[in-house]
């Protein structure tokens, strides 16, 4: 079953898109700040990241998560 991580500061996104996925057979895993998704992402490993850019903290956005995903994904290759 593929992973999913939903990181969205917004709850009914979140809710909306993990649910949709879920019908279709997809494992979800959802974080709604960047320091629940910087735990979640440094514990485990996904197929694929649904990331929101603009997130309520202002000085670790979607962008700051996105780099620090590439740079996980660099250790593991």
């Amino acid at each position: 079953m593929k992973k999913i991580l939903i990181i969205d500061d917004e709850k009914d996104i979140r809710i909306l898109l993990s649910s949709i996925l879920k019908e279709e057979g997809y494992s979800c895993i959802v974080a709604g700040t960047v320091e629940e998704a910087e735990n979640i992402i440094e514990n485990n490993s996904f197929d694929l990241v649904l990331l929101d850019i603009s997130l309520d903290d202002k000085k670790k956005d979607g962008i700051y998560l996105l780099k620090k995903i590439k740079k996980l994904i660099k250790i593991f290759l």
